[in-house]
Parts: C-alpha cells; sequence; structure tokens
C-alpha cells in the first residue's frame, strides 16, 4: 500500500516511497485522483457547509444557528412553522392560522364559533338573532314591544271571565250542602232519612221475595217434629206439616263378584266394587284410574301367577303392572285420582 515516507527512518528510499505515494494519490496532471477504495464515500465536501442543500455549521456556542433553521428573526417569542419560517405565537389576533383546524375570519364581540363535523374545523356561527322588535344591542322590552299593551299584573281571584264561560258556569249545579251518615240525597236534591220505609215494599228492595219472607216467617226456628223423614226405595222423602213433600234420590254402592280364568279387562261402572277370582296364567286389566272411585279386590284362586295391568300407561304403586304369584294370595286397589293404589 502506498505511503509517505517516515521522517528519521527510510535512509536512501525516500524518493521512491515518495513517488509511490504521489502515483497512487495524483493523477497524471497533479491534481488530486478520485478515491476508489469507498474511504471517502458518504463524506461531505466543506465547501457544502452553510449551503443550500448542504449541511449546517455549528456556531461558537455549539448549536446551529438559527438563519440556518428557517426565515425571519428567532427570538423567545417566536416559532418554527412547517414552512421553515419564524412566526410570533398567536395571542388573539382576530385572525387564526389557516393550517391549524379552525378557520374563523374577523370574528366580532362575543361571536359564537360552531364546530361543523363534515371538515372537523370550528366556523364562524352567523347571530341567529339580529334584533329584537326592531332593537339592538342590550335590548329591553315593554309589554307595548310584543302586542301585550293590554296585560296587567291582575291577581288570578280578581281576573274576569268572558261572558261565554260565564254562561256555561251559570248552568252548573251549585254547591250541595253537607247532610249527615243517616241520609241519603233523593231525587229532589234533598237529604232524607235513610229508612227502608221510604222504599215500597213491592220493589226489590230485599235479597228475597215478599212470599218468600212469609214462608220464613211461619217456618219455626227449630226442628220440633213438624217434619217427617221417610225412606222408600232409593228416594229419601221429607215431610211438612203443611202436607209438603220432597222426594231425594239416594244410591249406595253395589258389589260385583266375578269369576274368570281368562284374560279380562275390570269394568268400570261407577259406585261399584268389584271382585275377581282369577285362576291360570292369566292378565286382568284393570280400566282408567281417572274419574274412578271404585274399590277393585283381586284374588289368585289358582296355582299359577296372576298378573294385573294398567290402562294408558297407568302405573300400580308406580310399577306398570302387579303380579300375584302365590295362591290364595288378593289385593285391594283404588284410585288416587291418576294412578292405581295397593291398599
Amino acid at each position: 500500500m502506498a505511503r509517505l515516507p517516515k521522517p528519521g527512518s527510510d535512509d536512501g528510499a525516500w524518493g521512491d516511497i515518495l513517488n509511490e505515494f504521489l502515483s497512487v494519490e495524483l493523477n497524471t496532471d497533479g491534481s488530486l485522483r478520485a478515491r476508489t477504495d469507498g474511504t471517502l464515500a458518504g463524506k461531505e465536501s466543506t465547501a457544502n457547509k452553510g449551503q443550500s442543500n448542504g449541511y449546517a455549521a455549528l456556531g461558537s456556542s455549539g448549536k446551529v444557528p438559527s438563519a440556518q433553521l428557517g426565515s425571519g428573526t428567532a427570538s423567545s417569542s417566536t416559532y418554527l412553522r412547517g414552512d421553515g419560517a419564524w412566526a410570533a405565537v398567536s395571542t388573539g389576533s382576530s385572525t387564526l392560522a389557516g393550517n391549524t383546524d379552525v378557520a374563523i375570519v374577523s370574528p366580532a364581540d362575543q361571536q359564537v364559533l360552531t364546530y361543523d363535523i363534515a371538515s372537523h374545523k370550528w366556523i364562524n356561527q352567523a347571530p341567529v338573532v339580529s334584533s329584537v322588535a326592531g332593537r339592538t344591542g342590550a335590548v329591553s322590552l315593554a309589554k307595548s314591544d310584543v302586542g301585550l299593551s293590554n296585560v296587567d299584573n291582575t291577581a288570578d281571584i280578581d281576573k274576569p271571565v268572558s261572558t261565554a264561560q260565564q254562561a256555561v258556569l251559570s248552568n252548573k249545579e251549585p254547591t250541595v250542602a253537607a247532610g249527615i251518615a243517616a241520609q241519603y240525597y233523593r231525587g229532589d236534591k234533598s237529604w232524607q232519612t235513610l229508612d227502608t220505609a221510604a222504599v215500597p215494599a213491592t220493589t226489590n228492595k230485599r235479597y228475597i221475595t215478599d212470599s218468600q219472607q212469609t214462608v220464613l216467617t211461619n217456618t219455626s226456628g227449630v226442628n220440633s217434629g213438624d217434619q217427617t223423614l221417610s225412606l222408600s226405595g232409593q228416594n229419601l222423602t221429607i215431610s211438612g206439616a203443611n202436607g209438603n213433600q220432597v222426594a231425594l234420590p239416594i244410591s249406595g254402592i253395589t258389589r260385583q263378584v266375578n269369576v274368570i280364568a281368562t284374560p279380562t279387562t275390570a269394568d268400570g261402572t261407577a259406585k261399584t266394587d268389584f271382585v275377581y277370582f282369577v285362576s291360570g296364567t292369566t292378565t286382568i286389566t284393570l280400566p282408567t284410574a281417572v274419574g274412578n272411585s271404585n274399590r277393585y279386590t283381586i284374588k289368585n284362586v289358582g296355582s299359577n301367577t296372576v298378573t294385573i295391568a294398567t290402562t294408558a300407561a297407568q302405573t300400580v304403586d308406580g310399577s306398570a303392572t302387579a303380579t300375584l304369584p302365590v295362591p290364595n294370595s288378593s289385593v285391594d286397589i283404588i284410585s288416587d285420582g291418576s294412578n292405581w293404589r295397593v291398599v
């Protein structure tokens, strides 16, 4: 690599070393040769210091001079704008900078700004009311200014009513004087004593008719033997001293006994106790338990198992079926309203 001679050394070789260095660093015309080894890549020429499209120079304070930052005068009351100019800070002047989000021109005293969502700016709001009753500024109105010259401050109780209103009021019922608790207000607009004597007997003033009242009056308050009870067949007859009679039908519970050896559906006739003597491997099916108040007695009189089934997915003590596997065993079954129960 070409180099310059070293002082105190390179005796007898200075000329050769210097010539070699100059042949590398200089062109044949003696000008400085451009470097091609990349050592000066990206370096700025000193001629560009403080120049346009060059680089800033540092002042004696070690800082970039304000003149190289922007045009105008830099001071404690100015700021560097985006356009590279030093500008004074606004202190409430009538015009705000156009590059802010506020657009306002020559505002008036107490003028209102309105935010415009479309432009995202505050804009001048034109006065909604320019004058009141032909007056501007600090307006003070009298009642005559708004067409109320005839209005006064008469108390409510002293205010008159119109002729039409008075005519309607004159046709109203006057105040009704109070009566007492034992009176009623009669149709002739008078208070009268609240007395049943004021209501004729022929009207429906009681819960019973006059003839019914007569029967009650002639009837003794206790059963003193003037009524006779008699049972005839399925009827209970009540006879009074005046010869009147009332016959009430009565009925009891009957019993039906059945002997079966084949599958059978039990009878569902109301008010009947059913007894079934069952033999063989047989199934007896109970009728519906809904609305059934009968009693069913089932006895196994054979040597095989008797099965008791149900209707409409009903159960016997919670099971779909019941069985009598032991000879001479029996069971009594009644309904709980929806299913069968063993008692």
